[in-house]
């Protein structure tokens, strides 16, 4: 009986150590992975225009390599909330001109990016062409008056100009090219770009200087209105002159005198024999018109008037008509015409 007892005892003590023998041993508990640092922020986004909002975006580069979108978790700020203000979402509204900087906060990190808000501006474009041939001409426009005055640009080959970057309103822009007369446009930029064709006239034949020559007289009749006594007035013209003529020309407008060298009626007195004063204009067909007026000396008080008709020839020499009268006391007492012999300056 105590046999047996000892070797239920034996069997148990082995059976419990048995079984604290065979237990696994716990596992450790892992280490908790730190989530990576934020490197740099970064801002992107475009200035809207006044009136108008743009999406800006804040992006975190973290320690691992990727990049997270932190736009709606940044803390946003404008420095000058009258040319912009942000949301708390990123969401920019422009609110005058100027500039600014807009900046995010995230996590410690932070980034700003510089805006500038500008007045909106447009494009002028055209062709410039000659206004009698309505061929293209390579000329130059140019803004003479107001807010983009001084801004200028030049045609191409087909006449075809394009002026950038002007601010809205009414100014004047000035077409102009070598052998033409310049020409303004007045023009209006309202809330978009703007198309204005050119055409230039082609600039007058040049007039201005000192001219000697001889005009012939081919023509004379004389007026005896009723009631008057006879006066021959062409029996004492002479027909051969000599003339002087002083021009200056601004545009197509000719001005200056005209000078009687030898004498209009038979007379042997030298010196001057009158100067007269002249004005006239030149036709878009470059023949000149010129009227005179005046009292030749010695003529016994004939008022005479002329009438020139002129033009350059291939030569640049005076050619053309004229035509004439004689008045005495104030009335008509004969007419006149003839050629123009000669001319040059």
């Amino acid at each position: 009986m105590r046999v047996r007892i000892l070797a239920t005892v034996i069997l148990m003590l082995c059976g419990s150590a048995c079984s604290r023998a065979s237990a696994p041993a716990p596992s450790p508990t892992p280490t908790p992975t730190p989530p990576p640092a934020i490197n740099s922020l970064t801002i992107t986004g475009t200035a809207p225009a006044v009136g108008q909002t743009a999406q800006f975006t804040a992006t975190a580069a973290l320690s691992s390599g990727a990049t997270q979108d932190v736009t709606a978790q940044a803390t946003w700020q404008s420095s000058n909330a009258a040319v912009v203000t942000v949301s708390s979402s990123g969401m920019v509204a422009g609110v005058g001109f100027g500039e600014a900087d807009v900046s995010a906060a995230y996590n410690g990190s932070s980034a700003s990016l510089h805006v500038k808000l500008a007045p909106r501006t447009f494009t002028l474009s055209g062709v410039i062409s000659d206004a009698l041939t309505g061929r293209p001409i390579a000329a130059e426009v140019e803004v003479i008056d107001g807010e983009n005055a001084g801004m200028k640009t030049h045609a191409d080959g087909n006449g075809f100009y394009s002026l950038a970057g002007l601010a809205s309103g009414s100014f004047t822009i000035r077409g102009r090219a070598t052998a033409y007369d310049s020409r303004d446009y007045r023009v209006t930029i309202s809330s978009g770009d703007t198309h204005v064709d050119v055409a230039l006239q082609p600039a007058p034949a040049n007039y201005a200087g000192v001219w000697t020559g001889q005009y012939r007289i081919t023509d004379c009749t004389s007026i005896d209105p009723p009631g008057e006594s006879p006066v021959n007035l062409c029996g004492y013209l002479e027909r051969l002159q000599y003339y002087r003529f002083t021009l200056s020309q601004i545009g197509r407008t000719v001005t200056g005198s005209y000078k009687l060298v030898t004498y209009m009626f038979s007379c042997p007195c030298g010196g001057d024999y009158g100067t007269f004063d002249m004005s006239g204009s030149v036709a878009p067909d470059d023949a000149l018109a010129l009227s005179a007026a005046g009292v030749p000396r010695a003529s016994g008080g004939v008022l005479v008037n002329e009438l020139f008709n002129v033009r350059l020839d291939p030569a640049s020499t005076l050619t053309g008509r004229f035509t004439g009268t004689l008045s005495l006391g104030g009335k008509t007492r004969g007419t006149f015409s003839g050629t123009i012999v000669s001319g040059t300056r």
